[in-house]
């Protein structure tokens, strides 16, 4: 989504992990810098301070497979040493606060709200990538014709995306793992075992068939 904005906003930029900032920021690099930007600023955050913004794009993702991602990053980033076993009920898995915590609160203010909260699913997304592309472009205010749509969604997408970071480089300049990996759904069912998914499943059964997953 990050990426999509910036080559929406930018079409005839090749946007990479190296002037990324320059177009849709991360909160959690480049904060100091934000307040002075002018004019509408599109911001990349995982804090769950909802109330913060005046509108928001929430992208949600099934969180079996998004702690398994987490665990992926943390670990190239040698942020964590231990097995996924040890990765999951730990403090690194919620550093943003629980998955179940996040999801919920955004949909409740979402509800409250909803003139200001646009929520997409990752997995639908992936599957009609050119309706949700739509939508999340109109949301962000962004004036756009379908030949720059069309580009930025093929720009945008995750092997075109694995591609430009093998070419330019991933989110720090020294190697630490790349930061798309796989983008998969379904493959948290490699990494749990049984109890383990029993004991998962005892705080997040709810939200996750809120969110229409099976579990």
């Amino acid at each position: 989504m990050r990426f999509f904005l910036a080559n929406l906003l930018a079409p005839r930029e090749t946007i990479t992990f190296r002037n990324i900032e320059n177009f849709v920021p991360d909160l959690h690099k480049s904060a100091p810098a934000i307040p002075d930007w002018c004019g509408r600023r599109y911001i990349k955050s995982h804090y769950p301070s909802y109330d913060c913004y005046p509108r928001f794009i929430y992208l949600y993702r099934d969180g079996r497979d998004a702690v398994v991602s987490y665990y992926h990053y943390v670990s190239g980033r040698k942020g964590f040493t231990g097995n996924f076993d040890e990765f999951l009920f730990s403090s690194h898995a919620s550093k943003f606060g629980s998955w179940r915590e996040h999801v919920t609160t955004a949909l409740d203010f979402a509800a409250t709200f909803p003139e200001r909260v646009l929520v997409l699913q990752y997995e639908t997304m992936r599957e009609k990538r050119d309706d949700f592309a739509a939508k999340a472009a109109s949301f962000a205010g962004i004036e756009f014709d379908q030949h720059d749509l069309a580009a930025a969604i093929a720009k945008s997408s995750f092997d075109q995306l694995k591609s430009i970071e093998k070419k330019f480089g991933g989110e720090e300049t020294q190697d630490q793992g790349a930061f798309f990996r796989s983008g998969e759904t379904g493959q948290w069912r490699h990494y749990f075992t049984d109890a383990l998914y029993e004991r998962y499943l005892r705080d997040n059964r709810q939200t996750l068939l809120r969110l229409g997953y099976s579990v």
